[in-house]
């Protein structure tokens, strides 16, 4: 954490990790709080190393050490907020002492603002 955020606590660095990955769609701040508020009650909240929008809502990075990926796993299986899907990519040969883990947890209300309005027809990406 730099010395310019030092005063900040783990829910505003929150809330701007989220503002920051949605800046392009127009949300409002009171949601961001929300959410902000929401993922920085989690047990797992200091853990969080990456916040972006997914097709849910939020998607949230955590990256585990090999010894302590099981309990942190239980804890995040224990969230209030629903998840939707739960990924994880051992770092292997490039760390081998790390694991990625990533955790889309459903926030309607997130999921409508984020989303294009008015997406691509399948058939103008595919050329059918």
């Amino acid at each position: 954490m730099s010395e310019k955020q030092g005063d900040r606590g783990p829910i505003d660095e929150l809330r701007m990790a989220a503002a920051r990955s949605i800046a392009a769609h127009e949300v409002p701040d009171e949601l961001l709080e929300q959410v902000g508020r929401q993922l920085g009650d989690l047990s797992t909240a200091d853990l969080i190393r990456g916040i972006d929008v997914c097709t849910y809502g939020i998607c949230v990075d955590y990256f585990l050490d090999p010894g302590d990926w099981r309990e942190i796993i239980l804890k995040i299986a224990e969230s209030p907020i629903r998840i939707r899907r739960m990924d994880w990519f051992p770092w292997g040969i490039i760390r081998d002492d790390l694991i990625q883990m990533r955790v889309e947890y459903q926030f309607d209300e997130l999921a409508q603002k984020a989303l294009p309005s008015d997406p691509v027809p399948l058939r103008t990406i595919s050329g059918h």
